[in-house]
């Protein structure tokens, strides 16, 4: 027989995923021009790479629009702190977000992590050198910090999605002799 309080508790977790999910959603969606939605099972195919695959799924938010570069990841839960990327990076819940959204990101798509929590902004995480140079050159906080080989930053979403559509689509294409437009 299940634990009603743990039943309760996951459905709890749940709803709050979902809302969270919608409210980055609203926000992406307003960014790029374009409806996002919660990707159909979110959270459900976490174990079914095939199934994944087989329906074109990744990530927890999807748009029809195919010159979105990223794939999302959302994460809004208590106990983290961006002090922990710094000094405990290899138990910090942020990476552990970072390596699950890199692990799930598909051929062509580049992970993008937003998370939050209580009474804090959108932040977001991504790998992409060129993003990061053009929000420092623009007078935008990011931090940057090296996890098991990759250079990852941290920016609030606001900043962000400040950066146009137009823009982004430039910044991330690759240069002849590039692969990825990385250094």
């Amino acid at each position: 027989m299940k634990d009603p309080k743990r039943v309760a508790t996951g459905r709890k977790s749940r709803r709050k995923g979902a809302r969270n999910e919608r409210a980055a959603a609203k926000i992406l969606s307003s960014w790029w021009d374009c409806e996002f939605k919660r990707t159909p099972l979110s959270g459900g195919w976490a174990d079914s790479n095939k199934a994944r695959q087989d329906f074109g799924a990744s990530g927890d938010l999807v748009c029809p629009d195919p010159s979105f570069p990223f794939l999302c990841e959302i994460k809004s839960q208590e106990g983290w702190e961006l002090e922990h990327l710094l000094r405990h990076p290899e138990t910090c819940l942020i990476m552990k977000w970072w390596a699950q959204a890199n692990g799930e990101t598909p051929p062509g798509k580049t992970p993008l992590l937003l998370f939050t929590r209580k009474l804090l902004p959108w932040f977001t995480a991504f790998r992409e050198h060129k993003v990061a140079e053009y929000l420092v050159n623009h007078r935008h906080p990011v931090i940057g910090f090296m996890f098991f080989g990759d250079i990852i930053y941290v920016v609030e979403l606001a900043r962000l999605t400040q950066i146009s559509k137009q823009e982004i689509i430039r910044i991330l294409r690759p240069r002849k002799g590039m692969s990825d437009g990385n250094p």
